[in-house]
């Protein structure tokens, strides 16, 4: 997520629901390179530099400041302390800190480059000692990624949940790998607060969660990482300090995101319910454990998988592994919830009928795009008709974005993210989006290209030991592998129709993709 693509207004309420009063009071900004947040929060006030009219008073939910609003040290200590003192009870100082022993800076200072970057800069030790001198009582500090001004996630510094993509320089993971990686990034986010957040009513409902479900402590819980997702969700990663075990709460306010967000509550609660699921699934799906509504903003906590993101580690000697318990992983999903099937025109109609629905009532899908697919249907339909075949559950987006790996040696930990499961689904559709998402991390391409791609290769790039094991537990002919592949392209078309900036931007790769399968829907 970035706000440079558009986040979603609705993140602001979520935001002041969570940590605010949320009272509607107003939000102060300073700082010229915070500028896009003021279209988040609805009643912000703005500034661009931190000058003396800027009007502090008391009672503000949330100030976002940023050091660069200042030039000198005692420039900020003066706005710090005048932050401070204009706080809600409950109110949050989000701060910006820009780090200048970052990595970024020193490259550029041996390599004798004008930075562009003005204000106030520090290190790490700095900004916590004058944070400290300014009667915050509750102090964390996040490392924001991908960048300090419009982030996606932010990390505790400490947090083992600090995530560095394969792709990022050698110096960026050996500090890493040392613990000392938050010293040379950036910059910082403060969140600084008069009270700890366990005093907060949000913490104070969870805590009757946790000792509910979990019993578990609210007190022992920490949060080591929140994310600013698009559409308007906040990510809560939360730790039970005293024991190993991890969280996940999300919450929302925006009614589509609630809506995909409960079909995954939803869908892993169903899935667990499931006896046939032998323990090696089950513990490698996330567990639901409560949801609930807190000031208008829907609450949803499951069970937290460790591991990376595979595509974050995809990479060098980890990728064979990563590829290889992937596929296992839809072996073994698929031998314990697999049903045979007679594949009449009840069971397909219920198979595509999501996604004709889907494709139907999109405004932004062109008529000749929504004929081809109907028509691609029809035809897989036709196909089918008759046949006997094994079904099973299926993840529905099943990719390196949803696939968690143990960052040492690239073995599968969990599967996350189930809001497009299906109870029921032809085999090797999974493994056909796999392949595809596959192709587009590795390769850097686009839709199209890398169908295209993965045409052009035998068995579609996977070797041919995992297809035949695939095609034997299925009792499938490798001819029908065309017309799975085939699905799992207008399955992938008909998800991304619920993010409609997404399939905008790709419309023209789904109709050449669709262009160049024609006929595919043939065994």
């Amino acid at each position: 997520m970035s706000l440079g693509t558009g986040i979603h207004s609705a993140w602001g309420s979520t935001f002041l629901s969570l940590f605010g009063e949320g009272q509607g009071k107003p939000v102060l900004i300073i700082g010229q390179e915070l500028r896009r947040w003021a279209n988040v929060f609805h009643e912000a006030l703005f500034f661009s530099s931190a000058v003396d009219t800027i009007p502090y008073h008391a009672g503000y939910d949330l100030i976002m400041f940023s050091s660069s609003a200042v030039s000198r040290e005692e420039e900020f200590e003066r706005h710090l302390g005048r932050i401070s003192e204009n706080l809600s009870r409950h109110g949050s100082l989000l701060l910006f800190a820009r780090n200048s022993f970052s990595f970024t800076c020193v490259r550029d200072l041996i390599a004798c480059r004008n930075t562009t970057r003005q204000g106030f800069k520090a290190s790490y030790r700095t900004f916590m000692k004058m944070i400290r001198s300014s009667s915050f009582a509750s102090v964390q500090a996040y490392l924001p990624l991908p960048c300090l001004e419009t982030p996606g996630e932010l990390v505790e510094v400490a947090s083992d949940l600090l995530e560095i993509p394969h792709y990022e320089s050698r110096v960026m993971k050996l500090a890493h790998e040392v613990r000392a990686y938050h010293h040379i990034h950036d910059g910082y986010v403060f969140l600084c607060r008069r009270e700890g957040l366990q005093s907060h009513g949000l913490f104070l409902d969870l805590s009757g969660i946790f000792r509910e479900y979990l019993r578990a402590d609210a007190s022992e819980i920490s949060m080591d990482r929140f994310d600013v997702r698009e559409r308007g969700a906040v990510v809560l990663f939360l730790r039970e300090k005293s024991s190993s075990r991890t969280f996940i709460v999300r919450a929302v306010t925006d009614a589509g995101t609630e809506g995909i967000i409960m079909k995954n509550h939803t869908f892993l609660g169903w899935l667990h319910a499931q006896g046939g699921a032998p323990w090696g699934i089950r513990e490698k799906i996330p567990v639901p454990i409560a949801m609930f509504s807190y000031q208008g903003t829907r609450i949803f906590i499951e069970s937290r998988i460790p591991g990376i993101l595979a595509w974050k580690v995809n990479s060098g000697y980890l990728r064979e592994r990563i590829l290889d318990d992937s596929i296992l992983f839809l072996q073994a999903l698929h031998a314990s919830t697999r049903q045979r099937v007679r594949l009449g025109r009840e069971v397909l109609d219920d198979l595509f009928h999501h996604d004709e629905q889907m494709i139907h009532g999109l405004d932004c899908c062109s008529d000749r795009l929504r004929s081809l697919f109907m028509e691609r249907v029809s035809k897989i339909k036709q196909a089918l008709g008759g046949q006997e075949m094994w079904i099973a559950v299926s993840h529905g987006d099943y990719g390196y974005g949803n696939i968690l790996v143990d960052h040492r040696d690239g073995h599968l930990t969990g599967v996350i993210d189930w809001d497009t499961g299906r109870k029921m689904e032809l085999p090797f559709v999974d493994l056909m989006n796999l392949v595809i998402q596959k192709e587009r991390n590795e390769k850097g391409t686009g839709f199209f290209q890398s169908v295209k791609n993965l045409l052009e290769k035998e068995n579609f790039g996977l070797l041919a030991e995992s297809v035949n094991m695939m095609l034997s537990s299925t009792q499938q002919k490798p001819s029908m592998l065309r017309l799975f592949f085939s699905v799992a392209l207008l399955r992938y078309i008909s998800r991304s129709a619920q993010y409609p900036a997404v399939f905008r931007h790709e419309h023209e790769d789904y109709l050449h993709a669709l262009d160049i399968t024609r006929g595919w829907y043939l065994p």
